[in-house]
C-alpha cells in the first residue's frame, strides 16, 4: 500500500512522539524537560546506563547518541515493534485516530468482512482459554504441565483448549450473533463429513493462537490430546485470514525480540513449544505453520 505525503504529514502530526515512545520507556526526570517537548530516556535498541535517547516532541524525532538510531515516529514504530513500513502507518493511524482511505467500494466490503472474520478468531481464543482454565481443562493442563507450560505461559502465549464436543465452538459463536457461513470460513468450523451438519475443527486439542504480524489472532495450531488422534497437529484451513505458507508462528513476538536485543539473527523451530522454550529463554524464534513456507516479503 501507498500512502501519499500529505497523509503521512496528517499522522504525523496528530501524534506526540513522546507519548508514543514513553508507554514503552521510562523517561530521566533530571535530563528531560517535559514543558519544552525534551526528552530522554535508556536507549531500547542498546544496553547503557545513562539515558543517550533523545525525543524532540514538537520536531517528532528521536536520536540515540549511544548507538546512532534515529528517527520519526514511523520508524519508531518500526524498530520498536518489529514492523515494515506500511504496517507501521497503520499502527501510528490507528493509534491517532486518523482513519485510512480506502481504494474502493469493494475494498471497504472486504475490509467489514475481514474485521467480522477477526472478532470471531479473538472471541474463539477467548473462549479455548476459559476452557483451559475450567474443570473440564484438567486433561490438557496436566498434559501441558507435564511439558513444562505452566498457567502463567498459557496466558502469555494465548494457549487454550477446544474441548472433545462436535459442536461446541459454533454452538457458542451461534449464541454471540455469528451465521454458520462466517464461522467456517473463520476457520474453527468446517462442513461435515458427506453432507452432514458442520462441525468444529479443533475438538479436543490444546489450541495455540497463530498472530498476523499486527498481533491479531488469524487462526489455531491444534495438539490432539487423544493418543490415536490421526494427526497430532493440525492447523487452521486456508481463509481469507490466514494462509499457512505464508504464516510463521510467534514472528511478531520474534520481531520485537530481535529489535529489543540486536540479536543477529533467529531460530527456526519445528513446532509450537519449540518456539515457546526459546522465547522463554530470550531467545528470538519462529516456527512454520506449513511444510513449504513461501517468502513473507
Amino acid at each position: 500500500m501507498r500512502f501519499s505525503d500529505t497523509l503521512l504529514r496528517q499522522v504525523r502530526d496528530r501524534v506526540s512522539i513522546a507519548d508514543y515512545a514513553g508507554k514503552r520507556l521510562t523517561w530521566d526526570k533530571r535530563k528531560s524537560r517535559p514543558s519544552a517537548g525534551d526528552y530522554w530516556a535508556c536507549c531500547p535498541f542498546h544496553q547503557e546506563k545513562s539515558p543517550s535517547f533523545h525525543v524532540l516532541d514538537q520536531k517528532g524525532i528521536f536520536n540515540c547518541f549511544g548507538c546512532g538510531e534515529k528517527g520519526d515516529v514511523f520508524t519508531l514504530a518500526m524498530k520498536l515493534e518489529g514492523l515494515n513500513f506500511p504496517e507501521a502507518v497503520e499502527k501510528i493511524a490507528e493509534y491517532a485516530g486518523v482513519p485510512l482511505p480506502k481504494d474502493d467500494v469493494e475494498d471497504r466490503g472486504q475490509d467489514d468482512r475481514r474485521k467480522r472474520l477477526l472478532a470471531i478468531t479473538a472471541h474463539t481464543a477467548k473462549l479455548y482459554k476459559d476452557a483451559l482454565r475450567s474443570s473440564g481443562g484438567a486433561d490438557a493442563r496436566k498434559y501441558l504441565q507435564s511439558r513444562g507450560i505452566s498457567a502463567e505461559v498459557c496466558e502469555q502465549f494465548g494457549i487454550g483448549l477446544a474441548p472433545d464436543e462436535w459442536t461446541w465452538t459454533l454452538d457458542k459463536l451461534k449464541a454471540e450473533g455469528y451465521s454458520i457461513d462466517e464461522i467456517i470460513d473463520a476457520g474453527v468450523a468446517r462442513e461435515g463429513f458427506e453432507g452432514k451438519p458442520p462441525i468444529d475443527t479443533f475438538r479436543g486439542r490444546v489450541t495455540f493462537e497463530i498472530h498476523d504480524t499486527s498481533g491479531k489472532v488469524i487462526g489455531f495450531g491444534g495438539r490432539a490430546l487423544a493418543k490415536d488422534a490421526k494427526a497430532k497437529y493440525i492447523n487452521s484451513p486456508e481463509s481469507a485470514l490466514y494462509s499457512k505458507s505464508r504464516v510463521l508462528y510467534r514472528l511478531k513476538q520474534a520481531r520485537e525480540l530481535l529489535a529489543r536485543t540486536k540479536a543477529p539473527g533467529l531460530v527456526v523451530g519445528e513446532g509450537y513449544l519449540d518456539v515457546i522454550a526459546f522465547e522463554r529463554a530470550g531467545i528470538a524464534a519462529v516456527a512454520p505453520c506449513g511444510t513449504a513456507p513461501q517468502p513473507l516479503c
